[in-house]
């Protein structure tokens, strides 16, 4: 569902090269990790590319799928982030304090 670039404004890379294509609004008021940084002048992990600023972060497409589910209202995409067991829910928690969602 993030493959869509019609009215976004940035784009999240993850490390394996898959990119995400968001909107600031709801990663902002998601996580205050987002917010803030969003606020900073770009640096090298957040650079322009056409119209988009692509923003590289540490953590593979699958947790950063995850990641953006929680972040998006369930209207937007329904489907609910994939916490099949005990450690899929832990790294959850870990991402959750790393980006403050």
């Amino acid at each position: 569902p993030f493959h869509d670039s019609t009215d976004v404004d940035i784009v999240v890379r993850s490390r394996d090269h898959v990119d995400f294509y968001t909107h600031k609004i709801f990663l902002s008021y998601a996580s205050s990790y987002f917010k803030c940084h969003f606020l900073l002048p770009p640096k090298d992990s957040y650079r322009s590319q056409n119209t988009f600023h692509i923003m590289n972060l540490e953590e593979d497409a699958r947790t950063i799928d995850m990641m953006l589910r929680f972040c998006y209202p369930r209207s937007c995409y329904p489907e609910e982030p994939q916490l099949d067991g005990f450690d899929a829910i832990k790294h959850a928690m870990q991402l959750a304090k790393k980006y403050s969602l």
